[in-house]
């Protein structure tokens, strides 16, 4: 009612107010996108192609391509436009040659035939895949839809087609006039503010980290919440700093180099050298094969040396996977003391056969191919609890859960699912999910559920359940229970409430049975526990 009551100017403006409102939201989104589109292609290190916004208005890009190897345009540099309308990237930008293109599927204006520009357009695509689709048309024309009729008939011969590529490559459309191509672009301030932009944020990062590290005492808080955030800790200078303060490792008086006695008569020599020759991939590759060997030398005096001093602990398979990290991050001296700190108070938790085991004993370190995403997920795991890697694990599998679902109902298909896990993870965002976790389900609440479970499955708890079945047939309680239900019947035959009786002779003659049925009752029990395992009755409530 009020709607229609509004008087007509303030519903046309609250209407126009609303539109644009919608519009600036929808532009934002776009926006958005496109600074993501841009920071992936700087990313990408695809040769021959790059883009940026013109000055700075996002929505109007100018890109760059040079002409494929083993093409007549190999070399050559073409420059181009790129629109972006405010419903990208549903649909698809408008993208035209600024630089002359003599080409069977670009026109005289620069007008570019290419599907995925019109009828296939996707929002899948982006401008990185759409400048890689303009470099392969260069060297890969469909003559059957030319808008260069001219240049299809000429490109079979490849020898005559040469020319009028060469003729036409230096110049630039502009408004209908030409000028040199080298000077048509200049560098985008909008670009520049980006980098800036990006660089501020590192360089305030460092700052801060290196402000907690001056501080007296040391800010392990701060340095934990800057291990957490997005990107960790960002170098591996900073981490030989920080690392330490996280797992409270005292730097200043180090062990020295281990002596060859150190490899004498050592029980777990023999797996520890099986085990780090096969370590090859856990190497940066291209890596020297003496500076390998010389790491895989000093891997193994770590794991020995640490062992040594802990005789409670144990070797395992997969724990090079994690002291390797340690020593290329590291080094083999600062390496040593936080490999033994990290098995003494993070890695000693007994686990039983599980799925993707490799995951938990190897903190990833195992199944992950790009040794940055390790490292990342290490800053992670140092600054926080130690069963963080368990609620990483499981924000793994929450996020492939279509997978899951999807695979086989069979007990070895799940298993070869989730002992491969995707190199491409988005892994900010499993962190933060994982964080999430942890706060949902803290640690405390999960030991209480597995000892419920483990408690459960103890002969101890099934002895519990004996004893108390065991009390329900002792003679007093099988007498008192047949009375009640002889009297519950007597009481249902004579359609009346049955009274308490109070003769004085009744209560006398009834403690006197309860006394001698007690002795009785005793006898029972004693004689039933014979033969029950002896377990010290104090370990039942």
């Amino acid at each position: 009612m009020a709607s229609q009551n509004m008087d007509p100017a303030i519903a046309s403006a609250a209407s126009r107010k609303a539109k644009e409102s919608g519009s600036s939201m929808a532009k934002g989104s776009v926006s958005k996108r496109l600074q993501q589109e841009l920071m992936t292609l700087m990313m990408s290190g695809d040769k021959g192609i790059s883009a940026f916004p013109e000055s700075d208005n996002l929505f109007k890009w100018i890109g760059t391509i040079i002409g494929p190897a083993g093409t007549v345009y190999e070399g050559l540099r073409y420059k181009l436009s790129l629109e972006f309308p405010s419903g990208y990237p549903y649909n698809a930008p408008t993208v035209k040659f600024i630089t002359s293109c003599y080409h069977p599927n670009v026109d005289t204006q620069g007008n570019i035939c290419l599907d995925i520009l019109k009828e296939k357009w996707s929002a899948l695509y982006d401008v990185r895949s759409i400048l890689l689709s303009i470099q392969s048309l260069l060297g890969e024309p469909n003559n059957e839809s030319p808008l260069n009729t001219h240049a299809a008939q000429l490109w079979p011969n490849q020898q005559e087609y040469v020319f009028p590529v060469r003729e036409h490559q230096p110049l630039a459309f502009n408004d209908g006039t030409y000028h040199s191509a080298e000077n048509a672009i200049v560098p985008s301030a909008f670009l520049k503010f980006l980098l800036t932009d990006f660089e501020s944020k590192r360089k305030r990062k460092i700052a801060d980290i290196f402000q907690a590290l001056n501080s007296v005492p040391v800010d392990i808080a701060a340095l934990r919440r800057m291990s957490i955030s997005e990107g960790g800790l960002l170098t591996d200078e900073i981490r030989c700093e920080v690392w330490p303060k996280l797992l409270n490792v005292n730097t200043t008086n180090l062990p020295g180099k281990p002596g060859k006695e150190l490899r004498e008569n050592n029980k777990d020599y023999n797996q520890v050298l099986l085990d780090v020759r096969r370590s090859l991939r856990r190497f940066p590759p291209g890596m020297p094969d003496d500076q390998r060997e010389d790491l895989q030398e000093k891997l193994i005096d770590i794991i020995l040396l640490v062992l040594k001093k802990n005789p409670q602990l144990h070797y395992y398979q997969g724990y090079h996977d994690i002291v390797v990290t340690f020593l290329l991050v590291l080094g083999e001296e600062l390496a040593t003391p936080l490999v033994e700190k990290l098995s003494t108070h993070h890695l000693r938790a007994e686990v039983g056969t599980i799925f993707a085991l490799s995951w938990l004993i190897t903190w990833f370190g195992h199944v992950l191919s790009d040794f940055r995403h390790v490292v990342r997920l290490y800053d992670f795991f140092l600054a926080c609890h130690p069963l963080m890697p368990i609620y990483f694990a499981a924000v793994i599998v929450l996020y492939r859960e279509n997978e899951v679902l999807e695979s086989e109902c069979d007990m070895a298909a799940v298993h070869h699912l989730l002992s491969q896990i995707p190199q491409d993870l988005p892994y900010e965002t499993l962190i933060s999910r994982a964080g999430d976790l942890f706060v949902q389900f803290p640690p405390s609440e999960l030991a209480r559920e597995a000892a419920l479970q483990q408690s459960q499955r103890t002969a101890a708890s099934t002895f519990k359940d004996f004893e108390l079945a065991s009390a329900q047939q002792r003679p007093d309680m099988v007498l008192r229970q047949r009375f009640r239900e002889q009297a519950s019947q007597e009481a249902k035959a004579r359609g009346v409430i049955v009274k308490p009786r109070t003769n004085r002779f009744m209560k006398l003659a009834v403690m006197g049975l309860t006394v001698a049925l007690g002795a009785a009752a005793l006898a029972v029990v004693n004689t039933a526990l014979e033969w029950a395992p002896k377990i010290d009755l104090q370990i039942f409530p």
